[in-house]
């Protein structure tokens, strides 16, 4: 797990800039912008990065689930 080391710093990093962008627009619910954002920016990097590259047609596309599933005895 040391390659998250630097993702732990989440839960001290964030509330201190929940206060700061609090601080500087005045809104209260700027919290939930940053993290409406945070999300929106990890959905693009998932994209980005695995849904990208998954082929869905032609031979190295992955099973679908009917191709795998038992028939049903009569």
């Amino acid at each position: 797990m040391t390659h998250l080391r630097h993702w732990r710093l989440g839960g001290f990093i964030l509330p201190i800039l929940f206060g700061a962008l609090m601080d500087l627009t005045g809104i209260r619910s700027s919290a939930f912008m940053l993290m409406y954002a945070v999300v929106w920016v990890s959905l693009i990097w998932m994209y980005w990065t695995e849904v990208r590259k998954t082929e869905l047609m032609g031979r190295n596309a992955p099973p679908t689930p009917f191709e795998h599933a038992p028939t049903a005895a009569r």
